[in-house]
């Protein structure tokens, strides 16, 4: 894994500086993880990870929880195991609602992304990019959804959940018009290559590069990349108020196995048999002793 720390000087020129760490593979595995269909949200120990198909890293040799969600279909909750130095490869199947269900869903999409998701004043998990947020297994009636972000006002709306039916949400935030306090906020610019990796804002999913990433605070950040394939790829980078900081990592192959090919065995010339030695033969050789031992008493 190659580490990049990113800052900005008082002058203003941004400097990199660039570390290049290795795993520990004796503690930690990795979840090659697909779905039927495709295109789930992955909740990973009720983490987001972004949706399938995903090759996720670095995660502790342990008993983890897996739940997929994707409208139309039942939630997939079950647990799995990761062992340390392998890849452990699930492809679980998502069973689509019945006519006699009684279950609708909620699509949510927010423009600018990032921001907090509230159903009935639950979190329901933040927007990003890629794909909608899910929010599934909903009853129908009406639900209260709020989307929040910081410096953006509040967006409400209320939500028809339909049996079988997905009510879909776009929601473009308006800013809040800056004040008499001073901005406290930043944002970074995430680029990759290749492009196409999922972005982890200290370990929230956030979408795929290239992306910008608004309305962060000051401070120091992680900025982890992952992508199928390739090593996963961090950077700590700081954030200073009202500016912008760039970071752009370069992802390595995942190395593949080996295929050691082993010599043929060694095919061991045929061995000369022996013929069995017949009756007829010892027959006739039990005659000649009696016949000698006859004589031998005759002449005796």
């Amino acid at each position: 894994m190659s580490t990049q720390t990113v800052y900005t000087n008082d002058s203003g020129v941004t400097i990199g500086v660039t570390v290049t760490l290795a795993s520990n593979p004796s503690q930690t595995g990795i979840l090659n993880l697909d779905s039927s269909p495709t295109g789930a949200d992955i909740w990973l120990d009720e983490g987001y990870y972004g949706i399938t198909p995903q090759v996720i890293g670095g995660l502790s040799a342990d008993t983890h929880s897996l739940t997929l969600r994707k409208a139309g279909y039942y939630d997939y909750t079950g647990p799995f195991i990761i062992t340390a130095g392998q890849t452990t490869t699930l492809l679980p199947g998502m069973t689509a609602y019945t006519n006699s269900s009684g279950y609708g869903d909620l699509q949510i999409q927010s423009n600018p992304v990032g921001a907090a998701v509230y159903v009935n004043n639950n979190y329901k998990g933040t927007t990003f990019s890629s794909s909608a947020l899910y929010v599934t297994q909903l009853a129908p009636g009406t639900y209260s959804v709020r989307i929040t972000l910081p410096d953006y006002l509040p967006y409400t709306q209320t939500a028809l959940v339909t049996m079988g039916g997905v009510y879909a949400i776009n929601a473009n935030l308006v800013q809040v018009t800056p004040g008499p306090t001073p901005y406290i906020n930043g944002q970074i610019t995430v680029g990759s290559n290749p492009s196409g990796a999922n972005i982890y804002l200290d370990n929230a999913y956030r979408g795929l590069t290239p992306l910008t990433l608004v309305n962060i605070a000051q401070g120091n950040h992680t900025i982890i990349l992952k992508l199928n394939g390739y090593q996963d790829w961090q950077s700590l980078v700081n954030v200073l108020a009202g500016s912008s900081s760039g970071v752009s990592g370069t992802l390595s192959p995942i190395p593949q196995p080996t295929l050691t090919t082993l010599p043929s065995p060694t095919t061991l010339p045929p061995q000369p048999t022996q013929s069995p030695i017949s009756l007829f033969s010892i027959i006739s050789a039990v005659g000649i002793s009696s016949a000698a031992f006859i004589f031998y008493r005759k002449n005796k």
